[in-house]
């Protein structure tokens, strides 16, 4: 648990580092100023928007910037765990993309991020559009917009991935 932390801590440092980096940056007063400065810059997407682009098996790579311990207990079907602390580091490496059976995004992919609200998805999208990421957009709501819009998904994804999908038990006459 002490080296979570240690990284969660350094990751953030990190991350404050290159916000601070950026010399045409406005600056905040806290991370709320933050997110409302860079959210009219940032595409969003609505749950009922990303439930048809999953439906329909759409290209885009779906990526859940909560911490681990947030993302275990419940996600999106088909969402990639990558927290926001280390997604600027990893988004590019080859080796991050093969453990998780993917391809890296290209600068021009489509990349869908979402946090348990928001916040923390909206500054992803930005650092990674700044990085030249082209095609990035967040949940709006982020993963609590999801599980009330679609309460049932995740038990469903559940079941099929243990082959306990229902049958329907045929009619009788």
């Amino acid at each position: 648990m002490k080296n979570i932390t240690k990284i969660f801590l350094l990751s953030s440092l990190l991350l404050g580092m290159m916000f601070s980096s950026c010399n045409n940056q406005q600056q905040c007063d806290d991370v709320t100023d933050c997110v409302d400065k860079v959210e009219s810059g940032v595409h969003q997407i609505s749950v009922e928007e990303l439930k048809v682009e999953i439906d329909n098996n759409a290209d885009f790579y779906l990526i859940d910037v909560r911490e681990a311990r947030e993302y275990f207990p419940g996600y999106i079907p088909t969402a990639i765990s990558m927290s926001s602390g280390i997604l600027p580091f990893v988004i590019n490496k080859k080796s991050v993309w093969e453990a998780k059976k993917r391809y890296v995004p290209e600068k021009s992919s489509v990349i869908v991020l979402y946090c348990k609200k928001g916040a923390r998805s909206i500054l992803a999208a930005d650092l990674l559009m700044r990085m030249g990421y082209t095609n990035v957009k967040y949940l709006k709501g982020g993963w609590q917009a999801w599980e009330i819009t679609y309460p049932l998904e995740y038990d469903k994804q559940l079941k099929k991935l243990n082959g306990e999908e229902k049958k329907e038990a045929p009619s009788s006459c």
